[in-house]
């Protein structure tokens, strides 16, 4: 809950944390934002913990459940971070497992590389209907949580795999990369129910015993199309959801022109809602937190300064993604600033209402330092997986000739291609050590490489690749100019739904002019089509779709 200079951290009706952002508000000994590092030492004593920053340093009293953001240079309090004390009625410890560890930054890291033993009982779809703080306080005839939930459910497959999340199960345990969350389950008024631990930041960072979600065991098929996380996306009528689950927006709308679009936009926030933007109070990671797309960059007829972004009127399409997202324009305060949707994997697997960034118009230039960096870079990744890297772009078709796409294991991958950037399924990023099932490396330059069971399933040239098939076909090849090196479909299906059989054409999909597909499996091939031009190209294992 956010007013201003001061924010209060909730869990249900109780306050877990407190941030003060302004001389305004003081400790009782006096002291506050704008006092010296110094003075901090002084009335606190020496049990302390710093951690520095590139920017700022974090001073620590864990007993007094006060940490202060310091001035890299003047050495001033910047913020004053309230958390409950060890010991006090709204901070109950968590019984940190001894299998549990402490890393450098202060995160428990739980042990979470478990052998898989089945669980009948977990197998299936399981609902969310309360989050209590105790298992005893559930009551199936009275809702204990006052607020929204953000969980909404979690489905079990066998195996161990939990669909659309970067997490798998184990007897008792739900894994993700450094939480082990135990599952209870008991029957009660006839029905199963089901006490997972939510181990959030509450947990990992405070310390603190965590709280459960309440599920209720449900048919897995009356989850299938509802979100997993917060508000369920608004899906528009001429999208579909594909075979791999995933949301797919129309993108073959006529062109119209909006000149107030075209220019360079910076962004400045990201929001859940259009209506808690405020000009010049940043929300996004309590208005310190950095953002991921740096802006965007609108060019007359429809482009942008990336290939695979294109425009119309209220809608910016991404040919890879496959989304089309509303923006909304608005004059505030005498600035121009662009409402625009994040249809990220929250929404094209998840299924989530889409947030917003916020962008302000900064210039009616169409060129400039974006069309370089656009992304920001995370501390700990130095690449980004959608810059082009010209040496290995150079290198990768000598490097595919090397790779045996049947027989190669994670490994060979990695021995032929180098290490990864990351490994990813969904929105959810992996560890080498813990990857699940199914799951795909992000290489530079648009390649991806397609894992399952240890095996690759096909090798994948995303939008804006550079890479040239068979010496021919590239990003942007046409249908005629396929069907000059694969040769001609057997059957055109048009206008219908993809069924991806071997050698037939699916023109304008769902009747959205543009969009097709082309799977020559006898060819070890898939293409994907955007107005009749190769998006995408996705090289196959011999015995794909037998």
């Amino acid at each position: 809950m956010h007013y201003g200079d001061v924010s209060f951290g909730m869990t249900g009706d109780s306050v877990t944390g407190i941030t003060a952002l302004s001389p305004s508000y003081k400790l009782p000994n006096g002291l506050g934002v704008g006092d010296s590092e110094q003075k901090i030492k002084n009335a606190f004593g020496d049990d302390f913990k710093i951690e520095e920053s590139k920017w700022k340093d974090f001073l620590s009293y864990k007993d007094e459940g006060l940490m202060f953001e310091i001035h890299k240079q003047d050495r001033t309090v910047m913020e004053i971070n309230v958390t409950p004390i060890p010991g006090s009625e709204s901070y109950k410890k968590a019984d940190i497992p001894s299998t549990s560890y402490i890393n450098e930054k202060g995160r428990i890291v739980d042990k979470t590389d478990y052998p898989f033993v089945n669980d009948p009982k977990v197998v299936g779809g399981w609902k969310t209907v309360d989050f209590v703080r105790e298992i005893s306080q559930f009551n199936p005839s009275k809702k204990s949580w006052k607020g929204k939930l953000w969980l909404n459910h979690i489905v079990f497959e066998e195996g161990g795999t939990v669909p659309r999340s970067g997490q798998t199960w184990t007897k008792g345990l739900v894994l993700s990369d450094d939480t082990a969350s135990k599952y209870i389950i008991k029957e009660i008024d006839g029905s199963a129910y089901m006490f997972y631990e939510w181990k959030s930041g509450d947990y990992t960072i405070c310390y603190m015993k965590p709280f459960y979600y309440v599920l209720k065991k449900v048919s897995p098929e009356s989850l299938k199309y509802e979100s997993k996380y917060g508000k369920k996306a608004d899906i528009p009528q001429t999208s579909h959801i594909n075979e791999e689950g995933r949301i797919v927006d129309k993108l073959d709308w006529p062109f119209v022109n909006d000149p107030q679009l075209i220019g360079t936009w910076e962004s400045v926030d990201f929001v859940g809602e259009i209506e808690e933007f405020k000009a010049g109070k940043k929300q996004w990671g309590d208005g310190k937190g950095d953002l991921y797309l740096k802006g965007l960059i609108f060019k007359p007829n429809g482009k942008t300064f990336k290939p695979w972004w294109t425009w119309t009127k209220g809608l910016v399409f991404h040919s890879g993604d496959r989304t089309a997202s509303k923006y909304t324009i608005k004059d505030i305060e005498g600035s121009t600033y662009m409402f625009y949707e994040w249809k990220s994997g929250d929404y094209t697997i998840r299924y989530s209402k889409p947030s917003y960034y916020v962008l302000k118009k900064v210039s009616s230039k169409t060129s400039g330092p974006l069309d370089k960096v656009w992304i920001s870079k995370q501390e700990d990744d130095e690449d980004d997986e959608d810059e082009e890297d010209e040496e290995f772009t150079r290198r990768l078709p000598a490097r595919i000739r090397q790779l045996d796409i049947d027989t190669a294991d994670l490994e060979r991958v990695k021995e032929i291609f180098g290490k990864p950037i990351k490994y990813v399924w969904g929105k959810d990023t992996f560890t080498d050590g813990n990857l699940p099932k199914r799951y795909i490396l992000y290489y530079p330059s648009q390649f991806r490489v397609f894992m399952s069971n240890n095996k690759i399933v096909e090798i994948r040239h995303e939008s804006g690749f550079n890479y040239v098939f068979r010496g021919k076909l590239r990003f942007g090849s046409t249908l005629d100019e396929v069907f000059e090196v694969l040769g001609h479909p057997e059957e055109i299906v048009q206008g219908e739904d993809n069924k991806f059989r071997n050698g037939v054409l699916y023109k304008d999909i769902n009747g959205r002019k543009g969009h097709c597909y082309y799977g020559r499996y006898d060819q070890n091939v898939r293409l994907w089509f955007s107005d009749y031009k190769i998006i995408a190209v996705y090289m196959t294992r011999s015995d794909y779709g037998s």
